[in-house]
């Protein structure tokens, strides 16, 4: 029986490069990650504690601390700025902190406080939310 040429080998083919090259920029940005990662000192399971994206708005959290004052006013519950050279002469409707020390006595030292803020807080939300199902 002699050789037979398909059309539907190319698509194979095709199918095949497409898939070995996805394998391997998978591969590369896992590669790259695990760098990144390791110069930074941290563990895999500590760096799946950190969020990675570029919205804010996905998060569901009391409080966010970003130096983005986009991201902060995407955010749902209390935003905090972090100072940084790029934001340090904005002005914004959110508690700006310098340091990780300063954030560290903002939560810690207050802490009375921000369980009562963040009750009320959950509170009005939940009022709210009750409000839209009637």
């Amino acid at each position: 029986m002699p050789f037979m040429f398909d059309g539907t080998y190319f698509l194979i083919i095709i199918g095949l490069v497409i898939s070995l090259a996805a394998q391997a920029y998978v591969k590369s940005t896992f590669s790259k990650f695990s760098e990144v990662a390791s110069r930074k000192g941290y563990t895999a399971t500590q760096a799946a504690h950190y969020i990675y994206c570029g919205n804010k708005k996905v998060v569901r959290s009391d409080y966010l601390i970003d130096d983005n004052v986009k991201q902060l006013h995407q955010f749902r519950g209390t935003g905090i700025l972090y100072t940084a050279h790029f934001n340090h002469k904005i002005e914004a409707p959110f508690t700006r902190i310098d340091s990780w020390t300063e954030a560290h006595g903002h939560f810690i030292d207050n802490r009375q406080h921000r369980i009562e803020e963040t009750r009320e807080r959950r509170v009005k939300a939940y009022e709210k939310s009750l409000a839209a199902l009637k």
